[in-house]
């Protein structure tokens, strides 16, 4: 796979929907920190 597969992947990928423990993975948050925020309005 060459860099720009991997982006293209990349590029799918962020065009689509994630749960809350893949996006608490990928801002480096629990998942429970994103659930405060998302109930406070942060």
């Amino acid at each position: 796979m060459n860099q720009y597969n991997k982006l293209e992947d990349e590029i799918v990928y962020l065009n689509q929907l994630v749960d809350e423990k893949e996006a608490a993975s990928m801002l480096c948050y629990s998942v429970r920190a994103l659930q405060n925020w998302r109930h406070r309005g942060g």
